[in-house]
């Protein structure tokens, strides 16, 4: 397939604000692509369990949030809504990119509001699969969203949020009502 450090999505993707809440924020966030069925049972077999990986934004209604967890209930509503996880296109891993060296960030209107490298990480992805193995059996096209650097912050209908990096390259949308 080629080259894939150059992907650049750039092509007028949207995400629309969602209707239930309003204070939306963006966690940009490394992703990573399950490749086969069964569960890992140490460090080396998590990794071969991996088949593809990229950047993602996961979004979160922070006002909706604070209320269900306010009244002790599930953040569903708050987190899993239509468009709520974004994805960019995935670069395919076959063992030998070195994962504990990626660097990323995610930018709004062209400003960076995060900065992160996976070897900052509080868990490693093959530690993450082994712990997720405990209570999931894993099946192809599972995805693993791994958590975000500082710098969450508000979006507003208009903006143009980005993730970057440049090994694995750039994804764009534009939130829209």
């Amino acid at each position: 397939m080629g080259d894939r450090r150059q992907t650049s999505r750039q092509y007028g993707l949207t995400s629309k604000y969602p209707k239930h809440g309003n204070d939306l924020h963006h966690e940009v966030e490394l992703v990573y692509r399950i490749g086969k069925a069964g569960v890992p049972q140490t460090i080396e077999e998590a990794m071969t369990f991996i088949d593809g990986y990229t950047l993602g934004i996961d979004l979160t209604l922070r006002d909706v949030q604070e209320e269900l967890k306010n009244k002790g209930l599930p953040w569903e509503m708050s987190k899993a809504f239509e468009q709520s996880a974004l994805i960019g296109d995935f670069k395919s891993y076959n063992g030998t990119d070195d994962l504990e060296n990626i660097s990323f960030k995610c930018l709004i209107n062209g400003e960076v509001r995060q900065s992160g490298n996976s070897g900052d990480m509080i868990f490693s992805i093959e530690n993450l699969i082994l712990a997720l193995g405990k209570i999931w059996t894993f099946q192809p096209y599972d995805l693993i969203y791994t958590g975000t650097p500082a710098g969450v912050s508000a979006l507003k209908i208009g903006d143009k949020i980005t993730a970057e990096s440049e090994s694995i390259g750039s994804f764009s949308w534009e939130i829209v009502s």
